[in-house]
């Protein structure tokens, strides 16, 4: 199978020292000195989380992450209320409505983001035990206000729960100073993993409302995970077999991000993703979210109707061997979608996909404005 460069929403190129780690022998997953190991990466992983909360590490992907949330805080009664701006939105409406039939939505047109006066509206009219929202909108690019949305649902004694796939590790998300009770996300984006665990993370005040919650199941079941953290914590702290190579490729992802420190990462996301959104202006395409909330980590753009999705990722493949998403949801077809986290929030690789999309649109007979060149950029 040929390889290409991933500049997709994740999974994201990983580092050839995290690979290594992912390639070790296998060890046991169990055993006090690998639990030792496990549990030391986990204090790694709060402090990128920025959390003295806790963390589970599920094996799955960031859905089976929300599901197991979702369906722990909630039970099959629990009153929940999705606040949608795109594709994931939906699905974390559609995982929600899966738990309970005490479930609503609200949905603002694609490109716009969730405004806090519109969920202070929605909790005065049909207050909720939980709120939940992403806070990269993957299929729009758009940022969601979590800080100032968990604000509000204090006020109203919701709970804010947080969708962070595409955002955790490559945009600002301090969890406890934010005081942010729940979120969720995944090691094969941000986190610069491959694909396998879902990251689960909480406070004791979202606990309270899971020791109440009627949640059925086992595996997907957070006081399973949490009573083998406690009860088998010396030696095999959750219910199942997980990868141990997995884990070390993850301890080793951690320490790289630390060791560049959170800040400067993700300042060198938001400046790769500004050249990237620069970069297609200057070539005559509209960014679907407005740059005042547009996401450091996944750029959508719209087509207008000049040129097709397909040919253009079908141009870039065989001749940049670049890869680039098609549009999620309702917007496939309309849209393509540019993944910049970990690995490839590099200013040349953004100018590679720039020049990339230049070459194909002028080879489709598009008509092109040229602003600076790349170099400048």
């Amino acid at each position: 199978m040929k390889r290409y460069e991933l500049m997709i929403p994740g999974p994201v190129p990983v580092e050839p020292e995290v690979l290594r780690a992912c390639a070790q022998p296998l060890v046991a997953h169990y055993g006090s000195e690998w639990t030792r190991f496990y549990q030391e990466t986990l204090e790694l992983l709060k402090k990128v989380v920025q959390t003295k909360g806790e963390v589970f590490l599920l094996p799955g992907s960031g859905s089976a992450g929300l599901d197991a949330l979702i369906g722990s805080l909630l039970g099959q009664h629990g009153k929940a209320l999705v606040l949608s701006n795109g594709a994931f939105g939906e699905r974390l409406y559609e995982i929600t409505r899966s738990h309970t039939d005490h479930a609503a939505v609200i949905r603002v047109p694609a490109g716009q983001r969730i405004e806090p006066a519109l969920l202070e509206n929605a909790l005065q009219r049909n207050p909720a035990d939980v709120v939940l929202v992403t806070h990269c909108e993957t299929s729009t690019g758009v940022l969601n206000p979590v800080k100032e949305l968990s604000a509000v649902c204090q006020e109203h004694d919701s709970l804010l729960a947080v969708d962070a796939v595409s955002s955790l590790g490559g945009a600002p998300l301090p969890m406890d100073e934010w005081e942010i009770p729940a979120c969720v996300t995944a090691t094969q984006k941000c986190l610069g993993i491959p694909p396998g665990f879902a990251v689960v993370a909480w406070s004791p005040k979202a606990w309270k409302l899971i020791e109440r919650s009627d949640v059925r199941g086992w595996y997907l079941n957070l006081r399973t995970w949490k009573e083998h953290s406690e009860r088998w914590a010396d030696w095999h702290p959750y219910p199942v077999t997980i990868s141990t190579g997995l884990v070390e490729a993850l301890r080793k992802s951690l320490e790289l991000i630390l060791s560049e420190g959170l800040e400067v990462r993700f300042q060198r996301h938001a400046e790769v993703a500004a050249i990237l959104r620069r970069g297609l202006r200057n070539l005559g395409l509209e960014v679907l979210a407005p740059e005042e909330f547009a996401s450091p980590t996944v750029t959508a753009v719209l087509t207008g109707g000049r040129f097709r999705v397909d040919e253009l990722q079908r141009f870039l493949k065989a001749e940049y061997n670049l890869l680039i998403a098609e549009g999620s949801g309702n917007l496939r077809g309309t849209t393509f979608r540019i993944g910049h986290m970990g690995l490839s929030a590099r200013r040349e690789c953004v100018t590679k996909v720039l020049s990339g999309i230049e070459k194909a649109l002028q080879d489709q007979g598009v008509e092109i404005q040229h602003g600076p060149s790349l170099a400048s950029l």
